[in-house]
């Protein structure tokens, strides 16, 4: 389904959306079809080689974090790519694969605007995650053919415009916030509403004297400051989304600290972290149905194993 994707006239929203939601149900899946990572190099490698083709092109983890959502690519090493498929089938990759040297393809940089937020300049995935191709013998040395015969030329594809709060709600292996399912035609609401959950989860204030003296924040905080001129631009953001009832900022400067990045996360706490805690269900019916779905979908066709009204209670996208 994802292969046959096309983002022409594509607004803001969607894009955002879209792009939040593959890259959670890609973190799921491969939790749930490859080893879960258990020290943060294999985490780091984890998410460079677990990938999807999206469009005409292999998308990874990583692609999505550094060229989708251009946050900070924490390695510059040249990684293999493992796509998250069924065994066999057309595009699907099982181990690593040999790489070959691919030409650099020129994004367009006229896509349309649907609507009026700025957006970031036109996608262009590093060459480091991708997978690679074979060549045609009876194509020019210089011409590389797609991974699958089926496929005609990538079209173009559009950044969506910077958000920091998509940088809050993104998961990234560490359990470090729920993972919602976005829809564009709620977004701004959803981002705020995850935005707040974060904030008031992840952020830890001292107080002396009724008077905030020092603020400790979360890793992936650290990253977020390059949209903002200082530390207290950045705080003043975060304060948007804290409860009523948290101490104000003063105007005196306030010490800033930074956690270590979360720990990876074990395929049991990521799952659990999809699940509705309004509504409880058992662990075996998120990994069960997944695996399920992963099967009816990508190998018998469009299904899912989870009950409608089950799948309604459960935070999980299942591909």
């Amino acid at each position: 389904m994802l292969k046959a994707v096309r983002f022409n006239l594509w607004s803001q929203a969607e894009l955002k959306a879209f792009w939040c939601n593959v890259y959670h149900c890609l973190l799921l899946h491969g939790l749930l079809v490859l080893n879960a990572p258990d020290s943060e190099e294999k985490l780091a490698t984890f998410r460079r080689r677990a990938s999807y083709v999206v469009g005409l092109r292999p998308v990874s983890l990583a692609d999505i974090e550094a060229e989708i959502f251009h946050m900070p690519m924490e390695s510059a090493a040249p990684p293999e790519v493992e796509s998250v498929g069924p065994a066999g089938g057309c595009c699907s990759f099982r181990g690593k694969v040999a790489r070959a040297p691919t030409k650099t393809s020129a994004l367009a940089d006229t896509a349309k605007q649907v609507d009026q937020t700025p957006a970031a300049a036109p996608v262009e995935l590093s060459q480091k995650s991708r997978v690679a191709v074979e060549w045609n013998s009876s194509a020019p040395a210089t011409d590389p053919v797609n991974a699958c015969m089926y496929l005609d030329a990538a079209e173009t594809w559009e950044a969506p415009s910077t958000d920091p709060r998509v940088e809050l709600i993104l998961a990234e292996g560490t359990g470090s916030c729920s993972i919602p399912v976005l829809r564009a035609a709620s977004l701004d609401r959803q981002l705020d509403e995850a935005a707040s959950l974060f904030v008031q989860a992840q952020v830890e204030t001292q107080a002396n004297g009724g008077v905030l003296r020092a603020v400790t924040l979360p890793g992936k905080c650290w990253a977020l400051k390059r949209h903002f001129k200082n530390e207290r631009e950045l705080l003043l953001f975060l304060w948007k989304y804290q409860p009523p009832t948290a101490a104000s900022l003063p105007d005196t400067p306030v010490q800033v600290k930074y956690r270590a990045p979360g720990r990876p996360s074990t395929r049991t706490m990521i799952s659990r972290a999809t699940m509705d805690s309004e509504t409880p269900r058992s662990l075996s019916i998120a990994e069960t149905g997944a695996r399920d779905a992963h099967l009816n979908l990508l190998s018998k066709g469009y299904g899912s194993a989870i009950p409608g009204d089950q799948l309604e209670t459960l935070n999980i996208i299942s591909l």
